[in-house]
Formats: structure tokens, C-alpha cells, sequence
């Protein structure tokens, strides 16, 4: 899961979802809190705007 670029996860509840479920069921304590702390960063980024900086530039642009 940590192949999704963070504007992807940003943008898909499930991503957010399954990135914190999969820490989870492999019982890793530092590997559930950073995928919280990821989740945490990616939405705040998102309310405040700057996710979309980290928008894929199309082709042409």
C-alpha cells in the first residue's frame, strides 16, 4: 500500500482505510502509527489546500 502516492490516498477514504487496516492486522505498533500519521498529514493537507499541489501534472501542462 505504500506504492499510492499521497494526493491518491488524500483522495480515496478506502485508500485511507486500507493503508490503516493493513498496519494493523500486521501487528506492527510503529508500523500502524505511521500509517495513522500518513492518513493524519494527507488530510490535513487536503483541508487546507495543498494537497492539490501534489496533483500528477497531465501531459501538456
Amino acid at each position: 500500500m505504500n506504492d499510492v502516492s499521497d494526493y491518491d490516498l488524500g483522495n480515496c477514504l478506502d485508500k485511507q482505510f486500507d493503508l490503516i487496516r493493513h498496519a494493523f492486522e500486521a501487528g506492527d505498533e510503529h508500523q500502524f502509527e505511521q500509517a495513522v500519521l500518513r492518513v493524519v498529514n494527507v488530510r490535513r493537507c487536503k483541508s487546507n489546500g495543498t494537497l492539490d499541489w501534489l496533483r500528477p501534472c497531465e501531459d501538456g501542462d
